[in-house]
């Protein structure tokens, strides 16, 4: 039995708060970039500015922003609780 195949994307809802989203935080990409490109900034953005969102939009936006923050702080805990380990390790065998 073969496996039922994903649906295209051309073939989803275009206006999902998710698909909104994207193509505004895409656009506010594109902006940032070439404002920096055309300050002769390098490049990496410090500032984002995102305009037109709707309330859904922007609690999607938080929610996302916080779940990267989460991972992150996670991923650090982690990191640092290794390197402790690691020290710890080296240490007894020192």
């Amino acid at each position: 039995m073969k496996a039922p195949e994903p649906e295209p994307l051309a073939c989803r809802n275009r206006d999902s708060s998710y698909d909104r989203l994207l193509r505004r935080l895409d656009q506010a990409l594109d902006m940032a970039r070439t404002r920096q490109w055309l300050d002769g900034q390098p490049p990496g953005l410090t500032e984002l500015e995102v305009n037109g969102l709707s309330p859904e939009d922007l609690r999607l936006l938080w929610r996302i922003l916080d779940t990267i923050a989460e991972q992150r702080a996670a991923s650090y805990r982690s990191s640092a609780l290794a390197a402790h380990d690691t020290q710890q390790q080296q240490r007894q065998h020192g």
